[in-house]
C-alpha cells in the first residue's frame, strides 16, 4: 500500500461519488434546493451537534496516541508519536481560536451562524452535554457518529489519525452542499463575491469547506511515515476509514428518513445505538 496515493485514490471516489449524487438523500437534496429555510434550520442545528463535540474528539485522539499503540496492543514506532501528535494538537489549537490567522474559537463561528438564523445557540447546546457524557438532547445519528468514532479512535494511534482525515475530508464535502443550500434559501446573509469574512454568519461553513482539506491533508503526510516499517498498520488504516464512514454515512441516513427521504443500508448500517 502506498498511503499517500491510497488517501488521494478514496479522495477522488468521495468527490466522484457526490458528483454522481450517489449519497444519503438529503444531501441530494441540498445540492437541488429541496429544503425550506425551516427545514435548514433543523438540519444544520443537528449536523452542528456532532461538531459540538469535536474538541472533545480531538483529547480522546491525543490520549491514543500518547499510549503509543495501535490494533490495541501493537507498539507504534516512537519516532511517530510526537509527529502524530503534532497534527492533532495544531488541529486542536485551531479549533479553540489559538492559532493565529484562522479566527476565534469554532464555536463562536458557529454561534453566530445559529443565532443569525433565529436559534437561542445556549439553549441548543444545553441537552448536548460532552464527548465523554454526552446529554438528552444528542440526536440518535451523532450519537451514532460518536458510537463509531470513540470506538475506533480507543484502538490506538494509527487509527486516530485516520479518522481525523475521515473526518475533515468528508466536510470538504458536505459543507459546500450546506453553503450552497443557505446562500440560495437565505440571500441576505450570501456574500455576492463568496469572499466570506470571520463575522459573517456563513463564514463558518465556508472557510471549512476550503480549509479543512489542509487538515487531511497533514493526516495523510503524517500517516505516510508509516511506509515501510513493519506492523499490521495498514490494518488500522482500513478499520479506521471504514468505521468512520459508517458513522457519518448513517448520520446522514438518519436525517434522510427524518425529511421525508429513504435510509439508504448500502450495507453499512448495523445497528442503531445510544451514544
Amino acid at each position: 500500500m502506498n498511503i499517500v496515493q491510497h488517501f488521494e485514490t478514496l479522495r477522488q471516489m468521495g468527490i466522484r461519488r457526490y458528483a454522481k449524487k450517489e449519497t444519503p438523500e438529503i444531501l441530494i437534496g441540498l445540492q437541488e434546493n429541496q429544503f425550506s429555510r425551516e427545514e435548514l434550520v433543523k438540519i444544520l442545528c443537528t449536523r452542528y451537534q456532532a461538531a459540538h463535540f469535536f474538541v472533545g474528539m480531538l483529547e480522546h485522539m491525543l490520549q491514543s496516541i500518547d499510549r503509543g499503540t495501535y490494533r490495541d496492543k501493537d507498539r507504534l514506532d516512537p519516532s511517530l508519536i510526537p509527529i502524530f501528535r503534532s497534527v492533532v494538537a495544531d488541529n486542536l489549537s485551531e479549533e479553540l481560536g489559538l492559532k493565529k490567522g484562522y479566527g476565534g474559537p469554532h464555536s463562536e463561528g458557529r454561534k453566530n451562524l445559529l443565532e443569525a438564523l433565529g436559534v437561542d445557540y445556549d439553549a441548543w447546546a444545553a441537552p448536548l452535554g460532552t464527548y465523554d457524557v454526552p446529554g438528552p438532547g444528542v440526536h440518535e445519528g451523532v450519537g451514532y457518529i460518536l458510537h463509531q468514532v470513540k470506538g475506533v479512535i480507543a484502538c490506538g494511534a494509527v487509527e486516530a489519525l485516520t479518522v481525523l482525515w475521515y473526518y475533515e475530508n468528508r466536510i470538504t464535502l458536505d459543507y459546500p452542499l450546506l453553503l450552497h443550500a443557505f446562500e440560495y434559501r437565505f440571500p441576505t446573509l450570501r456574500r455576492t463575491d463568496g469572499r466570506y469574512a470571520e463575522r459573517d454568519p456563513l463564514w463558518h461553513l465556508a472557510s471549512h469547506a476550503e480549509h479543512d482539506s489542509g487538515h487531511a491533508r497533514t493526516a495523510v503526510y503524517a500517516l505516510a511515515r508509516l511506509q515501510g516499517l513493519p506492523g499490521m498498520w495498514h490494518e488500522s488504516i482500513e478499520n479506521g476509514v471504514h468505521e468512520t464512514w459508517k458513522g457519518v454515512e448513517n448520520f446522514w441516513n438518519l436525517l434522510s428518513e427524518k425529511f421525508g427521504g429513504k435510509f439508504i443500508s448500502r450495507g453499512v448500517w448495523e445497528t442503531r445505538v445510544s451514544p
